[in-house]
């Protein structure tokens, strides 16, 4: 092949180098280049040093080194910033476990079960600092049948907490259990319901019915437990803000207080 007919060759027939063609040679082909030559400005420092980009936050034009550099400070402050929620979070995490710890261990050091419904509310209102708490229960023992605790419900809570696969958080739109903490109308703004149950553990098992075959596929358990004959009462949180108990927010630690509020509480549930 002459001289003459080697310079007639496309060129990206005749070079793959991107500094030695023109025409059809466009910026995608100059990105797959670097990318697949990542020595390139090693071999071409002079060039690296003379390349100008616009300041991403400014109309004057800087080298590509201060380009990068902006760029890694860029990410390093994103970093950080995550770093520092990180560690907030964990520090809340650790505060919430220490009030649980405390709330849990002023009901186990209650001897007289009567005493149990009252301190649990006391005790979560000042250790957590939530203004209004309550709850109620239902199938209670005869000799507790007088509480405060155990004063009739309406059939359609004993259905909501049974229905209640976790702790519901969110405004109050007119819920039964919002007036069991306040007299004045429009003073709690948001809730939180706790649905208290029997530990599987505990339950009888002549008070278990069997589950059909279609309940434990739906379940996805082999042997659920029936909310109906496990679901003894529901204690509920309060407050005149509305965005203290949101339906957005985590309710990981609630079903933590929901166990051990069920734990304390069901040595007052009839056998």
């Amino acid at each position: 092949m002459t001289a003459q007919q080697s310079s007639a060759l496309p060129a990206s027939e005749s070079t793959a180098d991107p500094t030695h063609v023109t025409g059809r040679f466009g910026p995608a082909d100059v990105a797959r280049y670097l990318a697949e030559h990542p020595d390139f400005f090693e071999q071409h420092a002079d060039l690296l040093a003379g390349i100008s980009v616009p300041h991403p936050q400014g109309e004057q034009a800087i080298s590509l080194v201060e380009r990068q550099a902006l760029l890694l400070r860029e990410r390093i402050r994103v970093l950080e910033a995550r770093h520092i929620a990180l560690l907030r979070n964990g520090e809340d995490n650790d505060r919430i476990v220490e009030q649980l710890v405390q709330w849990a261990s002023t009901l186990a050091a209650q001897s007289d079960p009567a005493r149990v419904p009252q301190v649990a509310v006391d005790e979560v209102r000042r250790i957590f600092q939530i203004p209004h708490a309550a709850v109620r229960l239902w199938q209670v023992a005869p000799q507790f049948a007088q509480l405060a605790c155990a004063q009739a419900v309406g059939d359609d809570v004993v259905r909501l907490a049974t229905s209640m696969a976790a702790p519901f958080c969110g405004s109050n739109v007119g819920f039964e259990p919002a007036l069991w903490l306040a007299a004045e109308d429009n003073a709690i703004q948001s809730l939180a319901m706790l649905p208290l149950r029997m530990a599987p553990s505990s339950i009888a098992p002549e008070s278990m019915p069997l589950p059909s075959d279609s309940e434990r596929v739906e379940s996805g358990r082999a042997d659920p437990v029936n909310p109906a004959h496990s679901t003894f009462g529901l204690l509920v949180l309060g407050s005149p803000d509305k965005d203290r108990f949101h339906i957005t927010m985590g309710t990981a630690f609630l079903a933590r207080i929901a166990d051990l509020a069920s734990a304390a509480l069901s040595r007052l549930r009839a056998r």
